[in-house]
């Protein structure tokens, strides 16, 4: 995070981020999609390139994704991740719910 800061001082209005939430901890990663929407709140345009793409669509205003390097699809990111054919080939199918033993559920 430290290097995305160090950033901010050089270029204030863009910053590209690559890879950011690439192994951490799961219960990380929120964090740093937080920081990101955090910065795009002050104003900072945020060019990301995320292999987690459930997270880099939630956490993004407007998305592209691209297969082998040519755009496929451009569109805001709910509409990304509700669309049931990119869910099928981009995202490895619809989001699921699993149910566990003792009552709790989890998205999957």
């Amino acid at each position: 995070m430290f290097a995305s800061h160090r950033r901010l001082v050089f270029a204030r209005d863009l910053v590209l981020l690559d890879g950011r939430s690439i192994g951490l901890d799961p219960r990380s990663r929120p964090n740093v999609f937080a920081s990101i929407r955090g910065l795009a709140g002050q104003g900072i345009t945020v060019l990301l390139v995320e292999q987690n793409a459930r997270g880099g669509l939630a956490a993004s205003d407007v998305d592209a994704v691209l297969e082998a390097g040519v755009v496929r699809r451009v569109d805001r990111g709910p509409n990304l991740l509700t669309n049931p054919e990119v869910a099928r080939l981009y995202l490895g199918g619809p989001r699921r719910r699993v149910h566990r033993t003792g009552g709790g559920s989890m998205s999957a």
